[in-house]
């Protein structure tokens, strides 16, 4: 447990020693990372298959004029 920052905590957020101690500890338990899940090894997923060009879209009558 750090004793600076039982001393910071005491004379400015807790009312006594006890109190900043307590806290101290709590800040300290909840500001340590997460353990890391190790990687699994294994080949690495493949790409997703190239998907198949689109049909060609309709195209409009030469003489008439596309709707806007």
């Amino acid at each position: 447990m750090s004793l600076t920052l039982s001393w910071f905590l005491q004379d400015h957020y807790s009312a006594g020693p006890d109190t900043a101690k307590a806290l101290a500890a709590y800040l300290q338990s909840v500001d340590t990372p997460p353990p890391v899940a190790p990687s699994k090894p294994g080949p690495k997923s493949a790409k997703s298959k190239p998907r198949p060009p689109k049909p060609d879209s309709p195209k409009p009558d030469q003489g008439q004029q596309p709707k806007s």
